[in-house]
């Protein structure tokens, strides 16, 4: 895989705060890989950049809409990876709007939009865009009337 210009490959995580476990398995396993091409590295069998992953959570709060703060510091477009993880939550609403000036209904969905416009308007093959679904039961009727807007948000993702 190329490096991106920081001389790491670069991981945006966009999930929203439901996948809490899944989200510290993605980052361990991250972990995992950049510590075997570390050790690759030292035995000289290949040459692989460090492999670094960032999400919302690991973004400190600052003055400012949380989903701008979160993107202006890992700017997505720079992001060689995106994985997008969903379960039941669609996500929280942030205030942040798109281009033509209408709202985004979550971060979540403002991060999956803006990957797939840099890969769709970048000549090259980044951000590597992974959609991934937890498949786990749970009862429809044990939602709140606001989770299941939420779980619809996740069913209507991905029946489009």
């Amino acid at each position: 895989m190329a490096e991106n210009k920081r001389g790491s490959i670069r991981i945006f995580l966009g999930s929203p705060g439901d996948l809490e476990g899944e989200r510290e398995i993605a980052y361990r396993v991250v972990q995992e890989i950049d510590d075997l091409a570390e050790i690759l590295n030292d035995l000289s069998i290949f040459a692989v950049p460090p492999i670094r992953a960032i999400g919302w959570e690991q973004v400190p709060p600052d003055m400012g809409l949380p989903n701008d703060i979160i993107i202006d510091r890992f700017p997505i477009e720079e992001s060689d990876i995106f994985i997008f993880i969903l379960w039941k939550r669609f996500g929280t609403p942030t205030g942040t709007r798109r281009k033509n000036g209408s709202k985004y209904i979550s971060g979540t969905q403002e991060e999956f939009e803006k990957a797939y416009e840099c890969l769709s308007n970048n000549k090259s093959t980044r951000p590597i865009i992974m959609v991934y679904r937890k498949i786990d039961d749970f009862s429809i009727a044990s939602l709140s009337n606001k989770d299941l807007e939420q779980y619809k948000r996740v069913r209507k993702f991905f029946e489009a």
